[in-house]
């Protein structure tokens, strides 16, 4: 199960993501591909945040 901050993600309350295009069309990219769950790594703040997004295998 994937967590976040050693907190079951099943177990947190619903939050938006807004996100630049950048990361949006690689979302949408790994969803086209069949991949509907992924651990998504935050790196930085602000205009320096970047993402690291893997998709998960069952």
């Amino acid at each position: 199960m994937a967590t976040n901050n050693n907190i079951p993600l099943n177990e947190k309350e619903e939050q938006e993501w807004t996100l630049n295009a950048t990361v949006a069309t690689e979302v949408i990219r790994w969803l086209s591909k069949g991949y509907f769950i992924m651990n998504i790594t935050r790196h930085g703040t602000d205009l320096k945040t970047t993402y690291d997004i893997e998709p998960l295998i069952d």
